[in-house]
């Protein structure tokens, strides 16, 4: 009962410190004035204390976990540090390895939530948490997005912010109230569709169907499936009425970035993708092989990241990271098809969260952001959750 305590007890702290970390990040992404980097910096250090001070006597077994995912991580783990030491991008070493621990953050999360929930049953205490976080992360949102509203006249702002709220949706998919559930899921909705972000809609729209067609048609099989299907559909239909007017209301500004995609190229998106191949075909042996460092592509390309995972990957990183960043797609593939054989409660919002990563990996960036830390925290949670049970089946069966 004791250690229950202290493992709730901690978990809380770590996502109070997550919490401050991605309000500082919003502000970041915000270019809000006024932001202390000294701040950032403390809620990094806090995040890797919280962390590490759990990991402290477990690190040695990082290449000895259970999951594949976790050799992967741990893989990547040893090549960032590596990159910040060994890279120069001339922007001095000190940089280098902070860069390096930013993107850190992620992997150490990943960790720290397989080696809990893989030792304590706490998934329902956690998201009572995750409620909160998503409830703290939409006021967030809301508050930036009446700044921002300000700062631009007549139109409004496509808002990346709303993706840190997103990636919470396949861990609100978890929760066993549905009206809560429900709830969750249209606050994330509404953030999505006000955050006037293509990427975003679909993204949320895909997951939403892979969801739908898991849990109710394969998980649950075909029963009242017209029904339910029906009410999908009105759902659908009303939200899309209430946000035609509100679209509208705002001058049009969402339809007529959908109606621009052929025009714009996708917000400049492909001859941007052009631009990083030819820094790729320009390199050296050398850079193929290890990358040119930390965030690249924006360096090299006159501020501009290649609003593409895998480019950017392959040119920050390069072919050997690239080879294993390709792996960790392979591996969440694997075991969500895995869960949806066994017909996993995991099932469906395990899937989610890769349909999630790949189109926002396709057509922007997770990985170099600091809202992946919500994807590998969910990723390790359940992947500790299957694996305590496994081994607790196995125990029972020798008994």
């Amino acid at each position: 009962m004791g250690k229950d305590f202290f493992t709730k007890f901690y978990i809380v702290i770590v996502c109070l410190f997550l919490l401050f970390y991605a309000y500082l990040n919003i502000l970041q992404i915000n270019q809000k004035q006024g932001t202390d980097m000294v701040f950032y910096k403390i809620s990094i250090v806090l995040v890797l204390v919280s962390v590490y001070s759990y990991l402290s006597l477990r690190l040695v077994r990082l290449f000895f976990l259970d999951s594949i995912l976790s050799k992967i991580f741990g893989f990547w783990y040893i090549a960032l540090l590596l990159e910040g030491v060994l890279i120069d991008t001339g922007l001095g070493f000190s940089i280098n390895l902070t860069n390096s621990i930013i993107m850190l953050i992620p992997i150490s999360i990943y960790f720290y939530f397989y080696l809990v929930f893989n030792k304590v049953d706490i998934l329902h205490f956690y998201l009572k948490i995750a409620v909160l976080f998503t409830i703290a992360l939409a006021f967030i949102y809301y508050k930036e997005y009446n700044i921002m509203n300000m700062l631009v006249i007549k139109k409004h702002a496509s808002l990346l912010i709303a993706y840190y709220p997103l990636l919470m949706l396949p861990t609100a998919l978890l929760l066993n109230n549905k009206y809560l559930r429900l709830f969750i899921v249209l606050l994330i909705a509404v953030i999505v569709f006000s955050s006037m972000k293509r990427g975003g809609l679909i993204a949320l729209s895909l997951s939403l169907i892979t969801y739908y067609f898991i849990e109710y048609i394969i998980i649950r099989g075909n029963r009242f499936m017209i029904i339910r299907l029906v009410y999908v559909v009105l759902v659908l239909l009303i939200f899309s009425l209430v946000f035609y007017y509100f679209d509208r209301y705002n001058n049009g500004f969402f339809l007529h970035r959908l109606e621009t995609i052929n025009t714009d190229q996708g917000s400049g998106r492909l001859p941007l993708y052009r631009k990083v191949f030819i820094l790729i075909e320009n390199s050296s042996f050398f850079e193929i092989l290890f990358g040119h460092g930390e965030n690249a592509v924006f360096r090299y390309n006159h501020k501009l990241s290649a609003h593409n995972d895998f480019l950017e990957v392959l040119f920050d990183y390069g072919i050997i990271v690239f080879i294993g960043y390709v792996f960790l797609h392979f591996q969440l593939i694997k075991n969500s098809i895995r869960f949806i054989k066994q017909k996993s409660h995991f099932a469906a919002p395990f899937s989610v969260s890769y349909i999630l990563f790949i189109v926002l990996s396709l057509i922007s960036h997770v990985i170099i952001y600091p809202y992946f830390f919500m994807l590998t925290a969910f990723w390790g949670m359940v992947l500790g959750i299957t694996n305590r049970e496994s081994k607790m089946k196995i125990q029972q069966s020798f008994m």
